[in-house]
């Protein structure tokens, strides 16, 4: 039941955050200029299943000892990414999509390896086995999809990732990016599709 209630408010907390970081974001001249509306569905996507429900799961799924240590591992590299990227872009105004691009990397051959290592507990009769794997698997595809997204992304503005003026999202009103958009829309309807299914999962946990 707790893991249930936290998912579902934890959610709705987070589309009412991304709702209102979108508006404030466009609305006023911020730092990383004005951003998408699939870009910001894309950014509150995959922080969310970055942070929060990464979290959720390790505190609340009563799950396999071996699912438990791969979570740490995974908890602490996001977490230790969120903390550096945060620093890095608002503190320094450093960063550049390559170095998100070789986290990613990272974090999904860690993955890769983990599957490998382990596929005898993935999509076991538990169901919490079931969640993870799902989960797991969402974050892969988030990591690959991800890197092509800043791969494109870098492309295009070079450099001007960085210093106080600088361009971290896609702004629907400049041509350069519409090729970036595009693709982010276009990606986010299976991504969404996936989400809804492993939410279902979540709900039916007992």
């Amino acid at each position: 039941m707790m893991l249930k209630t936290v998912f579902l408010v934890s959610l709705i907390s987070y589309v009412l955050i991304c709702v209102v970081y979108y508006r404030i974001q466009n609305k006023s001249k911020q730092i990383g200029g004005p951003i998408s509306k699939p870009k910001m569905f894309w950014l509150g996507f995959a922080s969310y299943q970055y942070f929060i429900l990464s979290a959720i799961l390790y505190f609340t799924l009563d799950q396999p000892s071996t699912c438990y240590s791969m979570l740490t591992v995974l908890l602490f590299l996001l977490y230790f990414r969120g903390i550096v990227q945060s620093i890095f872009m608002f503190l320094f105004h450093i960063w550049t999509p390559p170095m998100g691009m070789l986290f990613n990397l990272f974090c999904f051959l860690y993955l890769m390896f983990q599957f490998y290592l382990n596929s005898h507990v993935f999509f076991g009769p538990n169901q919490a086995q079931i969640i993870i794997s799902l989960y797991l698997i969402l974050v892969s595809g988030i990591l690959i999809v991800d890197s092509i997204y800043a791969y494109k992304f870098y492309k295009i503005v070079g450099s001007k990732t960085k210093g106080k003026d600088a361009i971290w999202y896609a702004s629907e009103t400049d041509p350069s990016f519409l090729g970036v958009i595009k693709l982010t829309r276009m990606l986010n309807a299976p991504f969404l599709l996936f989400f809804v299914y492993l939410a279902i999962k979540i709900l039916a946990y007992s």
